[in-house]
């Protein structure tokens, strides 16, 4: 079951420029001055670009990626089917 859109006001609209995007998971990371930090985003299945998402950020605990973190929390479908936006972001070497 997906979240109902439908039930969201106007006010969660959104004025989104750009193409929508075609999957529903994305990997990759980012470039700091001491390293690179990998994370993974899933979106919810029926995501809508025009409408605003609640963002959930989980943090790897040390020594953890960002798929072990995805695996060990279970959050993904739970939270997808409520309309979340969930970023799981690895550990940063130290």
């Amino acid at each position: 079951m997906a979240h109902d859109y439908g039930r969201t006001s106007d006010s969660m609209r959104c004025e989104r420029q750009g193409a929508v995007p075609d999957t529903r998971e994305e990997t990759g990371g980012w470039k700091l001055h001491e390293g690179f930090i990998r994370y993974l985003v899933k979106a919810p299945v029926n995501y809508d670009a025009t409408r605003r998402h609640p963002l959930l950020v989980v943090f790897s605990p040390a020594g953890a990626s960002a798929e072990d973190s995805e695996r060990f929390t279970r959050l993904t479908p739970l939270a997808t089917r409520k309309g979340f936006i969930v970023a799981y972001v690895a550990h940063r070497p130290t």
